[in-house]
């Protein structure tokens, strides 16, 4: 028997540097659906989606999938994941690959050696982080808050728009989990109502100061 095919019943309107993967995990919301792994077959043709999905795959057909609501790949690419900011730091024989990686799903081995994800120092399966007082202000200007892709930058840690340090849910339960990929929305506090946990150590202000410096620059 065919498997019954999984897709997002409603296309929510794109957000303002709203992460590729948080708009899936959001339309997914609205759409009544609690799980990810059928849906992620159906956009990119993947088993799923690890959060944050820093290295995307398959985005001309994430877009044709999503249509209307991105112009192009490259709207996705450009404006709605990491990439941009990686892109200087990745070998120039390797960009092609990459590419063909990002647009078209192309397997390619290392492919996040590619964009400098390896050693000790980098973590495999970082959780989705948010900024609170982003939140908030995401929830004053529309009532919802939203993933921004600023604040999935790998190592920074800190927001470039308010300089204070991200968080990522409580870091104890199922729920903050870097496993979890029950598509959910951030919030002020963690999902199972537990205070936040920093998503990076914590450095000394001035530290956090120069972190806020190369995410204010990683992002323009």
């Amino acid at each position: 028997m065919a498997r019954a095919v999984v897709r997002l019943s409603v296309h929510p309107p794109k957000e303002y540097e709203e992460s590729a993967l948080g708009y899936c995990w959001r339309g997914s919301i609205v759409s009544g659906r609690r799980r990810i792994k059928g849906l992620a077959d159906y956009l990119v043709e993947r088993r799923t989606l690890q959060p944050p999905w820093i290295v995307p795959a398959n985005l001309r057909q994430l877009h044709a999938r999503l249509a209307p609501v991105f112009s192009s790949a490259d709207e996705i690419l450009k404006n709605h994941t990491c990439i941009p900011a990686l892109m200087p730091f990745v070998r120039p024989k390797h960009v092609a690959a990459l590419l063909n990686h990002l647009l078209d799903g192309e397997h390619v081995r290392g492919i996040s050696a590619v964009v400098g994800f390896s050693g000790r120092n980098i973590e495999s399966r970082p959780a989705m982080a948010l900024c609170l007082e982003c939140v908030r202000a995401d929830r004053a200007r529309g009532g919802v808050a939203y993933w921004h892709r600023e604040h999935q930058l790998p190592g920074l840690g800190y927001c470039p728009h308010h300089g204070t340090p991200l968080v990522a849910g409580c870091g104890l339960c199922q729920f903050s989990h870097p496993n979890n990929r029950k598509p959910k929305l951030p919030q002020e506090v963690c999902w199972c109502g537990q205070p936040h946990a920093l998503s990076h150590p914590e450095v000394t202000e001035e530290d956090g100061a120069v972190l806020t410096r190369m995410a204010r620059m990683a992002v323009r």
